[in-house]
């Protein structure tokens, strides 16, 4: 078995600790573009990045109603797995995923995921609608990663 890199935490990823720190010390905005800065020269290729993720889709792999879990980034491709609950194998996303818009957490969907600290990635796959919801600071980074699938997966 291979070496598996062990992760590291997004800015908008935060957990009890970090908050109670944030209090202090808010998170950084310029981490982000630290973030996708490393993306592009192949960086988290070495040391991923796991972004807090809520997520439903239409495929058959994807959970129909919304499942918290990790989003790991590591520059080529996009990967989630459950947090709680049936914590299974990573699933890869659907590779080409056009992002068709960012939007706000509303109506039903605020029952599960908090508006204000997370937005939602509306994308469109060959399978099917498919629905991000990550810490508004992670978008500009998770949305860079959808772009670098997209071309990887390119004939």
């Amino acid at each position: 078995m291979g070496f598996v890199p062990r992760a590291r935490r997004s800015p908008g990823s935060r957990t009890a600790l970090d908050v109670l720190r944030g209090l202090l010390r808010p998170p950084d905005p310029d981490a982000v573009t630290t973030l996708v800065a490393e993306m592009e020269t192949g960086c988290l290729a070495v040391q991923p990045v796991e972004v807090s993720c809520f997520l439903r889709g239409a495929g058959d792999a994807l959970p129909r109603r919304w499942r918290q879990g990790l989003l790991t980034l590591d520059g080529r491709t996009l990967t989630w797995q459950a947090r709680v609950g049936h914590r299974g194998e990573a699933r890869r996303l659907p590779s080409r995923l056009d992002v068709e818009q960012v939007r706000e957490v509303e109506g039903a969907d605020r029952l599960k995921i908090k508006h204000g600290l997370f937005k939602i990635i509306v994308c469109q796959a060959t399978s099917g609608r498919v629905e991000l919801a990550v810490p508004s600071l992670d978008i500009p980074l998770v949305r860079r990663a959808i772009q670098r699938d997209q071309k990887a997966s390119e004939p």
